[in-house]
């Protein structure tokens, strides 16, 4: 336990000697004893890592690694005795992600585990992502899953990816980037779609560009899969969910998704060519726009159809550009 622990152990520890001592040294000796056997016992009461976290069907990690690390990240923190953490990369809702070092590769990852302060709903939605990750592996646009393991809580080691739309710096990019990395995007969900998961929080910081330039599907904390899917509350991020998800009427779907990636394109895009005093090109806008049309009706029917626009679009401005990438059923 943390009270017992680090900078509060000694004045613990002190504070009882000072107060044995104005009794008799005998009596402080007594209640310093005491206040050890009372840590040992806490220490012992906490019993083994809890393996039960994984499916039945997965075999759980070596059980020789240990996990080091339960709180904030620092250079001198190691993971399974493989990754030393570096430096904290953001914070979910159930998830904190950190940037860490493959110690024998050198290799940049990041290891994301669930938050300490809610673990009894965390860990869950950590495997389950883990799950899903798993089962979209074939697909070089979602964020790919190295590893997984777990000691005192799970973790998942995933690519290292630069950047997101949200955080994009470079000098402002032409239409024709922006043309593929929404063609990229939507692949991406096309795929999870076939494959029975929705995303459910498509926003720009859910959207990486990799190292080698296309898009990455980031975040699947919120992913649901198809079959089953009924109203539920909110799990997204507001500002970028479909207006009939705000109202409660359906839960994550296809079309609210698509409403989604409009939403999201329009946002970045607008955003990153206002840096340079531009206004955007009408041909893209007005696609965006389509997406994001308040009616589900009004909007593209799927992401293939997406996927058809976009390719026109880029026919007209850059003669079809780079060819697609080819994505596995």
């Amino acid at each position: 336990m943390a009270t017992f622990r680090g900078v509060h152990e000694p004045l613990l520890v002190g504070a009882i000697c000072l107060l044995g001592w104005s009794i008799d040294s005998s009596a402080a000796l007594a209640m310093v004893w005491a206040a050890y056997a009372i840590r040992w016992w806490w220490a012992a009461r906490a019993g083994p890592a809890d393996r039960s976290v994984w499916s039945a069907e997965r075999p759980p990690p070596d059980s020789r690694r240990t996990t080091h690390i339960l709180g904030p990240a620092s250079g001198s923190r190691i993971v399974d005795g493989r990754y030393r953490l570096v430096g904290l990369r953001g914070r979910g809702g159930f998830a904190v992600s950190y940037l860490a070092i493959h110690r024998e590769t050198g290799r940049r990852v990041v290891l994301k585990m669930p938050r300490l302060e809610n673990l009894e709903e965390s860990m869950p939605c950590l495997v389950h992502e883990g799950d899903l990750l798993e089962r979209l592996a074939e697909c070089p646009l979602v964020v790919r899953i190295l590893d997984r393991g777990v000691e005192r809580q799970p973790y998942l080691v995933l690519e290292y990816v630069p950047e997101t739309l949200e955080s994009l710096a470079r000098p402002a990019e032409g239409v024709v980037w922006w043309g593929r990395r929404l063609r990229e995007a939507a692949a991406a969900l096309s795929f999870c779609h076939r494959r029975g998961v929705l995303h459910a929080d498509i926003k720009p910081a859910n959207l990486g560009i990799g190292l080698d330039g296309r898009i990455r599907l980031l975040d699947f904390g919120s992913a649901v899969e198809v079959e089953g899917i009924s109203p539920q509350p909110l799990a997204g991020t507001p500002a970028f969910a479909a207006p009939e998800v705000l109202r409660g009427e359906t839960g994550p779907s296809v079309p609210s998704e698509v409403y989604s990636l409009g939403v999201t394109f329009r946002d970045a895009y607008l955003r990153h060519v206002g840096r340079e005093g531009e206004a955007g090109e009408p041909a893209l806008l007005d696609l965006l726009s389509r997406l994001a049309h308040p009616r589900p009706e009004g909007r593209p029917q799927g992401m293939e159809e997406i996927l058809e626009r976009v390719a026109g679009m880029l026919r007209t401005l850059d003669g079809g550009g780079e060819a697609e990438v080819p994505l596995r059923n």
